[in-house]
Order: C-alpha cells, then sequence, then structure tokens
C-alpha cells in the first residue's frame, strides 16, 4: 500500500503526552540503538520523514492526518500547524491545539 504516494515508505505513528517524553524515549535506553542504525536500513531522505502536531486530548491522529502534515512540513517548514523535534511547537493555550483558550466556566448561583 502506497503512503503518500510512495510504497516504501513505513509510517510511526504515535502519540506522546509531550515533546519531552518523545525525546526521552528516543534518546535513553534500548531504542537509542536503533535509530543510530537507520543509515543501514533506509535511503537517506532529502525532506522531513517526522512530523509533530498537537491533537486535542481523547483524539486518535491517523495516517491520513499525517499524510496532510509532513507535506505542509516539507513546503513551508515548521508553522504553528506542524513542527519538527528541533524546533517544537509550544504547547496550546490552554492545553488545547491551536492556541485556542479553553470556553469560560460559568460558576454555579
Amino acid at each position: 500500500m502506497a503512503v503518500l504516494g510512495d510504497d516504501r515508505l513505513i509510517i510511526d505513528l504515535s502519540v506522546w503526552r509531550d515533546a519531552d517524553a518523545l525525546t526521552r524515549f528516543m534518546y535513553a535506553g534500548r531504542h537509542r540503538e536503533p535509530p543510530a542504525r537507520r543509515r543501514e536500513w533506509f535511503e537517506h531522505a532529502q525532506e522531513s520523514m517526522t512530523a509533530l502536531w498537537w491533537v486535542p486530548e481523547g483524539r486518535r491522529p491517523t495516517v491520513a492526518d499525517a499524510g496532510k502534515r509532513l507535506p505542509h512540513l516539507c513546503a513551508h517548514g515548521p508553522t504553528a500547524r506542524v513542527s519538527m523535534l528541533r524546533s517544537r511547537l509550544p504547547a496550546p493555550v490552554g492545553g488545547r491545539p491551536g492556541g485556542r483558550s479553553p470556553p469560560p466556566r460559568r460558576r454555579a448561583a
């Protein structure tokens, strides 16, 4: 099955609490060795192959979501919509993607 028009691509889609948790996972423990050897198994990519974006709590991103975000990153670089580990998106305002603040709460009378 071709992904993003290329039948050689492998999609690894995961959800993390924040970029720091992802970074700790990637560069510590047993997971550190395989990425260090990736050049033995994969061709060198000229474009970004990793895209990060905020997802609303409770929502699961899809390969189709990644299929929109990665080309946007390649075309425009890091933006408020998608980023990379080196240029992280700040956490959304109020814990919500897109910088939207949560709606005001009503006080009980």
